[in-house]
């Protein structure tokens, strides 16, 4: 665009030609991307100042005020994007957590590439997926191993692990001690009769 009202003006060509460049090049950007175009009303005032300018310099300088205007709002609105995208990937988790999360499945939940759900996660909350739901699942099961009288094993399988020697392994390094550690320091957790009987 800047190329263009340059070369405009270099080879002097009638304002009213300028102009009327300017306010194709203006309502081009609001056909393309109208998500990121200012409202009707404000388009409209834009526009009269177009028309109201009399010298190229000036339509150059409305104009570029105008673009650089869009281009604030496409940031806003990008990043209003992916933080709803990056919300709907949580809840989503959540949900799911006892199950098999792959990215395939997350990405196909929200609609998006698995590439972009990795890049838009890791972009809104710093941490990759994977780190996310590890992060999760250890946080759960410390709940359960404190909270309730399922042995280890059957905690693996509520947070999402099928196999007790890696839940046991990725446990022992997020939490710098082992399931079983951190099981019998908890005494105080309802036992499996008392449990029977509340249920009852």
């Amino acid at each position: 665009v800047q190329a263009l009202l340059r070369t405009l003006l270099a080879q002097k060509c009638p304002i009213d030609t300028v102009r009327g460049v300017c306010l194709d090049l203006l309502y081009e950007v609001r056909d393309r991307m109208p998500e990121f175009s200012q409202d009707k009303t404000e388009l409209s005032v834009f526009a009269g100042r177009l028309v109201q300018n009399q010298t190229a310099e000036c339509l150059h300088e409305e104009l570029s005020r105008y673009l650089i205007q869009v281009r604030a709002n496409n940031r806003k609105l990008r990043d209003s994007v992916q933080m709803d995208t990056c919300a709907r990937i949580k809840q989503y988790i959540k949900k799911h957590l006892a199950g098999p999360l792959t990215l395939a499945d997350i990405a196909a939940e929200v609609h998006i590439s698995q590439a972009y759900a990795s890049h838009v996660f890791r972009k809104e909350s710093c941490v990759s997926l994977f780190e996310y739901i590890t992060g999760l699942r250890m946080e759960r099961a410390c709940a359960l191993l404190a909270a309730t009288a399922l042995k280890i094993g059957e905690v693996a399988r509520q947070v999402g692990y099928a196999d007790q020697r890696y839940f046991c392994q990725v446990f022992n390094k997020q939490t710098c001690q082992t399931a079983m550690t951190y099981y019998t320091g908890h005494p105080d957790r309802p036992q499996p009769q008392l449990l029977y009987l509340i249920s009852i």
